[in-house]
């Protein structure tokens, strides 16, 4: 927010001649202020003066925390140092203090230059105009969401105040992540399937992708393993398909391998997959003369459990049957005939449960 006269703040254009704006303070903005710098909405979260935070009666009360949010991408560079800079319009009777990610530990604190004697709150006026900036090592700094937060401490009732003109933040941000993630997407396709679509700017000692699955977003499979471009500046398309999603939620997280075999994940993504086809499950043959058979289609899970019981409810054999997109026939696995009558064929597994009756003779 360079270069920001008082009316260009909320409240700026407040006239201040009438005096007392810091008895609006309280109803149009909150303790503490959360700033997000992506938003850019800066004319409609901040004052145009850093005061004490008003009590009840109007009068000076706890100190007021602005919060400053932005964020950093994975990998950010560590070394160096960022510079903030913080000019002010005006500044009396006012120290500042800064944080950085830790409100519990001061990062560093002075008295503005050239303040002192300055009029509180001095609209579009620039009266002892100065600036300080300030290095911050970027090990302060964190992937994902970082705070800066400001606060005016000082206590000489509602002279002390801080007007500030522009803030910045300036760093060199190289990422040092062996790709460059354009995009990474997950949807579904035709005939039941999963498409899988993701995208590169550039790629560093890139030796593999592993797209692995998983029902719960925490025990994952591999499911493809697809070779990567090694070092490419040249932007890279990669699809592959899931052919055998279970029906409900499915996830599909994106690892990536150097050629050290150093891993980093960039993220999970769901798919909903609702079955069209209804799952057929048949005994063969019924009736039996000892040996029996599952006829299985449109099955999209990997196991059965299948448990035998005579009709009085007798439990005489359980198995389970693995099942695979090639078959549709599984015999079981019985160790005796049964004598002549009806049995109960419980069957359960993925988005299955039936009961069947055979009969043997």
């Amino acid at each position: 927010m360079p270069n920001r006269k008082a009316n260009e703040f909320k409240l700026g254009d407040f006239y201040y001649a009438e005096g007392f704006v810091e008895r609006k303070f309280r109803d149009s903005f909150p303790n503490p202020i959360e700033y997000n710098v992506a938003e850019k909405n800066w004319s409609a979260k901040l004052p145009y003066a850093h005061t004490k935070y008003p009590d009840a009666a109007s009068a000076p009360g706890d100190i007021w925390k602005w919060r400053l949010n932005f964020t950093l991408p994975a990998g950010f560079s560590t070394t160096g140092n960022a510079m903030l800079t913080i000019a002010y319009a005006s500044a009396d009777h006012a120290q500042q203090w800064i944080y950085v990610n830790n409100e519990n530990s001061l990062f560093t604190s002075y008295y503005p230059d050239n303040s002192d004697g300055n009029a509180f709150i001095r609209q579009a006026n620039y009266a002892k105009y100065s600036y300080k900036q300030i290095l911050i090592p970027m090990s302060k700094f964190v992937e994902g969401k970082n705070t800066i937060t400001l606060v005016m401490p000082s206590n000489s009732g509602w002279v002390s105040h801080l007007m500030y003109d522009y803030i910045s933040l300036e760093a060199s941000v190289v990422t040092s992540l062996p790709i460059q993630l354009l995009s990474f997407s997950a949807v579904p396709a035709p005939n039941d399937e999963v498409l899988l679509n993701w995208s590169t700017s550039s790629e560093q000692n890139n030796d593999r992708f592993e797209v692995s699955h998983s029902l719960d977003g925490i025990n994952f499979k591999v499911i493809a393993t697809i070779k990567g471009k090694g070092t490419t500046l040249q932007q890279q398309q990669y699809s592959i398909y899931d052919k055998h999603p279970e029906n409900g939620i499915n996830y599909y997280r994106l690892m990536q391998y150097n050629l050290d075999g150093k891993p980093t994940n960039y993220g999970t993504k769901t798919v909903t997959i609702s079955t069209t086809e209804q799952v057929n499950l048949q005994v063969y043959p019924n009736p039996s003369n000892g040996k029996v058979s599952l006829q299985l289609t449109a099955y999209r899970g990997t196991r059965i459990n299948v448990t035998m019981l005579t009709a009085d409810g007798k439990i005489i054999h359980q198995e389970a049957i693995k099942t695979t997109a090639n078959s549709t026939l599984y015999p079981l696995h019985l160790n005796f005939k049964p004598n002549a009558g009806l049995y109960i064929l419980q069957v359960t597994g993925t988005d299955i449960n039936r009961n069947l009756k055979v009969q043997f003779r």
